[in-house]
C-alpha cells in the first residue's frame, strides 16, 4: 500500500454526499459520466444498452427555447475571429450551434437511436434550494439548468453574431445525433 493511499481519509469533509432531500436514483446500467447532475452533452451515451432508456433531467420549463453551442463549432468561430481581426477585434462576440427545448432533445433523442427517453422534470424551486450553499460544481450546473428552464438562456438577435462569419458551419442537435448514431451503428 502507498503513502498516499494508506493515509487518506476515506470521507473527506469535502466530498459530494447526497441530501436526504434530494431523490436518488441507482442506475440501472454502468455509464460513462460523472454520477453528479448530467450535462446536455453527457445525455448521448453509447454504452448505454438498446433495449434502456435514456434518462434527461429537466429544470423548469422543458419546452423553453435554449442556445447550445457545439465544442467544435466554437474552436471554428475562434479560428475565424482570428483570421478576421477587422471584423472582431475588440468586440464581444457571441456564437450559437442551435437553440432548441429538451423536449425537441428528447424527440430528437428517440428518433434517432430508437430507444425512449426518460425526462425527469424538476420545479424551478430546485434551483433556489441549492443556490449559493455550495462551491461544487453541481449547484453551478443546476443554476445553469434553473436558467434554461426558466427561458432564460437565450440571446437576443442582436447579440449572436453567427452571420460575421458564414463559413462557419453549425452543428445542430439534429445534425449531432444523426452522425453519433450513424456511428453506433456501424
Amino acid at each position: 500500500m502507498s503513502f498516499r493511499s494508506s493515509h487518506r481519509n476515506p470521507n473527506p469533509p469535502h466530498a459530494i454526499k447526497p441530501r436526504a432531500s434530494h431523490p436518488t436514483r441507482v442506475n440501472r446500467w454502468p455509464r460513462n459520466e460523472p454520477s453528479r447532475t448530467p450535462r446536455p452533452t453527457q445525455a448521448l451515451n453509447a454504452s448505454t444498452p438498446a433495449s434502456m432508456e435514456y434518462p434527461l433531467h429537466i429544470l423548469g420549463d422543458a419546452d423553453a427555447q435554449v442556445d447550445f453551442t457545439h465544442i467544435d463549432d466554437l474552436a471554428t468561430f475562434l479560428v475565424a475571429t482570428v483570421q478576421h481581426p477587422a471584423i472582431s477585434a475588440n468586440r464581444t462576440l457571441n456564437f450559437v450551434s442551435d437553440r432548441i427545448s429538451y423536449n425537441e432533445i428528447a424527440a430528437l433523442l428517440e428518433r434517432f437511436s430508437g430507444r425512449t427517453v426518460e425526462k425527469t422534470v424538476w420545479p424551478l424551486e430546485v434551483m433556489h434550494r441549492v443556490k449559493g450553499k455550495s462551491v461544487f460544481p453541481d449547484e453551478f450546473w443546476i443554476l445553469v439548468r434553473g436558467m434554461q428552464g426558466a427561458g432564460r438562456f437565450v440571446r437576443p438577435p442582436g447579440e449572436v453574431h453567427n452571420a460575421l462569419f458564414p463559413g462557419v458551419e453549425v452543428r445542430t442537435f439534429e445534425r449531432y445525433s444523426g452522425e453519433m448514431f450513424e456511428r453506433e451503428r456501424k
